[in-house]
């Protein structure tokens, strides 16, 4: 039986990076030339990014500074976060980028990172919850919450910092909330009875927990899209050459068509920042659209059918028990206030 699951899911996953790889070559040789930018203007706009201290963050981070905005990263890692920040004031000449402290997997951390910037920043026009953490151990490391690191960094952390955040993103006119996620969320396997994969393990080379996390984020994205004013809007970047591509996880020929695709089909960190995070982000052709996923700057059809509307509703419901949502809205409010 086990032998029949691995080679369903082997299966599966070549269809995604194959198909993947086929989208990004017909958009990087048909599609991109005719490209034409139509984006809203974020001078003096403020623009907050987690995980901005690498790849796709940081380079999202400069695009915004570039264009003028206020941008705040929230990252763990600030020794190089300040250095990242530096760097982005010197190339763009925008001395408006900060960086916060922003521990993911601490729900603590996530309250105050969100403290600090709601008290700093009234408005906030762009969220761009970016930061993440790809391969998984045999062991299920659990955070201080009980939550595997995983769902934690990828998943609930985001969740918290986007509602504990809203009130400052309703502030602002067309506001927009940018997620990143992977065509990976189409192999996950999610149960709500068992978010932190205690029971059901880790799947195929451990990479369910990635898998499901993603498929997380595709369901927030659509639930933001019912729930809230600000716009939401879920992206694949496809593959991108980050070091979160971690290729120890796979062996034998999985590695090496892999290998092949990274050569071949895979975006720079400064190009998924550029056509694809301000596409979401910016392009005013898709302002009135909200709870979507695209891929390549179009609707990635086969991840929006998979977004279960009724599953999304019961995901939020138990991620606001799990992360203590009330009580955490309630203390920033207070403090606001006072």
């Amino acid at each position: 039986m086990q032998f029949v699951e691995t080679i369903c899911y082997l299966k599966t996953f070549m269809v995604v990076v194959l198909s993947g790889w086929y989208e990004f070559v017909v958009y990087k040789h048909f599609r991109r030339n005719q490209i034409q930018r139509n984006e809203e203007d974020i001078r003096g706009k403020c623009v907050v990014v987690t995980g901005g201290s690498s790849g796709i963050g940081r380079s999202s981070a400069r695009e915004f500074a570039q264009r003028g905005a206020t941008v705040v990263i929230g990252d763990v890692d600030l020794e190089n976060g300040q250095k990242v920040v530096q760097e982005i004031q010197q190339q763009t000449g925008n001395k408006n980028v900060s960086i916060l402290k922003l521990d993911l997997s601490d729900m603590d951390s996530v309250e105050q990172f969100a403290q600090k910037v709601s008290a700093e920043h009234p408005r906030i026009k762009i969220l761009l919850n970016n930061a993440g953490i790809g391969s998984s151990k045999d062991e299920n490391i659990k955070t201080k919450d009980g939550f595997n690191i995983h769902i934690a960094v990828n998943y609930m952390g985001h969740f918290l910092l986007t509602n504990l955040l809203m009130k400052n993103l309703e502030a602002e006119t067309h506001p927009r909330i940018v997620v990143t996620l992977s065509s990976y969320l189409l192999l996950s396997k999610l149960d709500l009875n068992d978010i932190n994969m205690d029971k059901s393990g880790f799947g195929f080379k451990n990479s369910l927990p990635y898998c499901n996390t993603k498929y997380c984020l595709a369901l927030f994205t659509r639930e933001l899209g019912r729930r809230t004013k600000a716009h939401a809007y879920a992206l694949c970047p496809g593959i991108v050459d980050t070091p979160i591509n971690n290729l120890d996880n796979f062996s034998g020929t999985l590695r090496f068509f892999y290998r092949i695709a990274l050569r071949t089909g895979a975006s720079s960190a400064n190009e998924a920042a550029s056509e694809y995070v301000m596409y979401c982000a910016l392009d005013k052709t898709i302002q009135d659209e909200t709870g979507q996923i695209y891929r390549f700057r179009k609707h990635f059809n086969k991840a929006n059918e998979k977004v279960n509307a009724e599953l999304a509703k019961s995901l939020w419901e138990k991620s606001s028990e799990m992360v203590r949502l009330n009580e955490r809205l309630e203390r920033i409010t207070k403090n606001t206030l006072t």
